[in-house]
């Protein structure tokens, strides 16, 4: 009986792609509704801006089917299925990064320079003339204070903003309308009964993980080293079109720090408050309101002598996952590994 539900599969992508050339993700989205705020790719630029205190600065052509017999049909429609899903099951989960190597880490007295910094995935080409910028799809910013142990530091995360994902995010699933799995819909039907609903639901947001890398580079015994330490942690259900802020930073706290003074806060205020560059008084606001032991703790940069302000290379990468991206790879998983058997079933239809 099970195979029969993924013959349904491939009755369901057949209609859509019938006449259809090459695997097109417009056939899986006819299914996989996606989140129109989602699956955003084009032109994507990822820019990595430090800042600094003032001491310085597939294509495969489908068969014709009605020129070819019932086995010829059947396995030509199992095969652009399992494509399409396999594709489809790709989509869920993307990555995008950016690094900046330079020196400069510390001021000649040897405190910290690094102030902060911001990584912005744009979308679109920026065009000057016409007066046009380029859409910016995420933005996430840090901060960097302190640590009581001098060979330490701490960053910490002031806020991101999400207006477009680079992974697909599922809006509606049409095989699996109000929680039940058409495919398999008594195995739904099964679990609720013990009270646990099979298949994950569309929820139209995102998880995602945030990895920061800083990698020191010097000179020892003649030699070029480098001292790399990463830390990385998962923040779940960000909503596209959402901002968050670290609300335990107070914000009349930071516009004081900033600009000496209480401002109206936009969007982007917590991002635009490093821009600012009131770098000693910022870090200050931000340890007072935290206090100390609350950031993310990195070791400082590593130098070669006395006189090295510090080279290094930091780098931010995010992933984007759609946790509905499971159920995906379940069905691409399971279709490959019966597809003789749906084959031959559909062969049998066909005749």
């Amino acid at each position: 009986m099970k195979i029969k539900h993924y013959s349904l599969i491939v009755a369901v992508f057949s209609v859509f792609s019938s006449g259809c050339t090459g695997i097109s993700n417009q056939i899986s989205d006819i299914v996989f509704i996606p989140h129109p705020g989602s699956d955003r790719r084009v032109d994507e630029n990822v820019e990595l801006e430090l800042f600094f205190d003032t001491c310085e600065e597939d294509g495969s052509r489908a068969l014709p089917l009605a020129a070819a017999g019932a086995p010829a049909i059947a396995e030509a429609l199992v095969n652009t299925v399992g494509k399409i899903l396999a594709e489809e099951a790709k989509r869920y989960e993307a990555t995008y990064s950016a690094n900046v190597t330079r020196e400069g880490f510390y001021c000649p007295d040897k405190s910290m320079a690094l102030s902060g910094f911001r990584l912005t995935r744009s979308l679109g080409k920026a065009k000057p003339d016409s007066g046009t910028s380029a859409k910016k799809a995420m933005t996430f910013c840090a901060a960097t204070i302190p640590a009581r142990d001098p060979s330490f530091f701490q960053i910490v995360p002031l806020q991101y903003e999400l207006q477009n994902s680079k992974a697909k995010v599922v809006a509606f699933d049409l095989t699996s309308p109000f929680g039940i799995d058409i495919f398999n819909p008594w195995e739904v039907i099964t679990d609720t009964v013990t009270g646990q609903l099979k298949g994950i639901p569309a929820d139209n947001a995102i998880d995602m993980n945030i990895s920061i890398t800083l990698t020191s580079h010097f000179i020892s015994s003649n030699s070029l080293k480098e001292a790399k330490h990463t830390h990385a942690w998962k923040d779940s259900g960000v909503k596209i079109g959402s901002t968050w802020r670290n609300k335990d930073i107070p914000q009349d706290m930071l516009t004081r720090a900033a600009y000496g003074t209480e401002a109206d806060a936009d969007d982007e205020f917590y991002c635009k408050v490093l821009s600012d560059l009131n770098a000693p008084q910022i870090s200050q606001a931000i340890t007072g309101a935290l206090g100390y032991n609350t950031g993310i703790f990195f070791p400082k940069v590593v130098t070669s002598n006395d006189e090295s302000t510090g080279v290094f290379n930091l780098e931010v990468a995010i992933t984007e996952f759609d946790a509905y991206g499971e159920r995906i790879n379940e069905l691409s998983t399971s279709f490959t590994k019966n597809k003789e058997d749906i084959t031959k079933q559909i062969t049998e239809t066909l005749e």
